[in-house]
């Protein structure tokens, strides 16, 4: 599909506005997955601190291995590696718009080399 310079210059606004909403996504999702990464530790702790009301005679190493295997925290890392991966599809998204960005910034600049050359068509 040929644009005229006049639609490629649309279509370079559209795309700004469509990378600006894909960059503030891929931001707020990697705050997200960072925030549960950060807390990853505090919530094992945590999880330790309750089995330790259960078992107060138990080690560190048995804490921390009953913390582990515990569906709670189980559950929490798939969260924050689900987080993780929401943040790197929203990094995509934002990287293939950036390209396509300069893709239309390209084809731009060739539509104004033809005006300014007077080439209405490309020879075979």
């Amino acid at each position: 599909m040929m644009m005229d310079a006049s639609g490629i210059a649309n279509s370079l606004e559209q795309i700004v506005g469509d990378l600006d909403a894909a960059g503030l996504e891929w931001a707020r999702l990697d705050l997200k997955a960072s925030q549960l990464e950060e807390d990853k530790k505090s919530f094992l702790a945590a999880i330790q601190t309750e089995l330790t009301k259960q078992h107060p005679e138990a080690s560190e190493k048995t804490l921390e291995r009953l913390a582990l295997s515990d569906p709670t925290y189980r559950a929490f890392v798939n969260g924050m590696c689900a987080a993780r991966a929401a943040a790197l599809q929203a990094r995509i998204k934002y990287d293939n718009t950036e390209k396509l960005y300069d893709a239309r910034r390209s084809q731009l600049a060739l539509e104004r080399v033809k005006v300014e050359r007077n080439i209405s068509h490309i020879g075979r």
